[in-house]
């Protein structure tokens, strides 16, 4: 079974091990118990001390968690392995072609050229390419 853990915007959500998650109720804990222990934790305070930022970093991803208030927020995340699925079927491996076929209609300022696709602002999406194949996902997230 392959697992698919990639969020994309809260409508779409986040399927882990048969499991949908948002990014508004994914926590620091969803991601270790799917990924098991990270390679590196870094912790720093934000500014002013109103967050404590967190950075989980493993072979082929790495997750940035904001928590307010102990209330994790997903802030961004980037994923280099293959058996990684977006909830649209792109992963690392996927061709450009599959990537503008899953999301080019209907998202907001849609990009595409030799060495990315991407699209969003506040909230988006980009598919590092080489030679017209995904070789890394980034996803990140504004909360307002």
């Amino acid at each position: 079974m392959k697992l698919q853990a990639i969020l994309i915007f809260s409508i779409e959500g986040q399927f882990i091990k048969g499991d949908l998650y948002i990014p508004n109720t994914l926590s620091l804990k969803d991601i270790r118990d799917t990924f098991g222990e990270p390679i590196e934790i870094k912790e720093s305070v934000g500014s002013h001390g109103s967050y404590k930022e967190s950075i989980l970093t493993y072979k082929n991803a790495s997750f940035t968690f904001e928590s307010i208030e102990d209330v994790d927020h997903i802030k961004w995340y980037t994923i280099k392995e293959p058996n990684i699925f977006t909830i649209r079927g792109v992963s690392v491996g996927s061709t450009a072609s599959e990537v503008i076929q899953a999301y080019d209609k209907g998202f907001y300022n849609f990009h595409v050229s030799d060495d990315m696709i991407f699209f969003g602002e506040k909230t988006g999406m980009s598919f590092k390419l080489n030679k017209g194949i995904v070789i890394e996902i980034k996803v990140w997230f504004m909360y307002e």
